[in-house]
């Protein structure tokens, strides 16, 4: 039964190959240049669950202050006629007596 060459007995075969392939046609042989190494990325913090959860949360809340806000503002009653009193903010063109001069 044949045994199976050593691996030292195949690298020397395969050696003596290449040398006579080399011999024959010395261009069947092409070097290229080393590829450049790709530049690393940039590290981006992914964010974590719980931060996702907080922002969705702060959403929500923050909609909701939108919504409870809007109702107010789309009526646009005068803070006078809500309260029932008059202030000077309800008459843009008064002041008080004491800080009006004219002469």
């Amino acid at each position: 039964m044949n045994t199976p060459p050593s691996k030292d007995a195949l690298r020397e075969f395969l050696a003596s190959k290449f040398a006579e392939a080399v011999e024959q046609n010395p261009d069947a042989v092409v070097l290229y240049a080393a590829e450049r190494a790709p530049d690393p990325k940039r590290y981006v913090k992914r964010p974590t669950v719980q931060e996702v959860a907080f922002k969705r949360e702060l959403e929500k809340m923050r909609d909701d202050q939108a919504d409870k806000a809007a109702p107010e503002s789309a009526t646009s009653v005068s803070p006078a006629i809500r309260t029932n009193q008059l202030s000077l903010d309800d008459y843009p063109g008064l002041v008080l007596p004491g800080k009006h001069n004219e002469f």
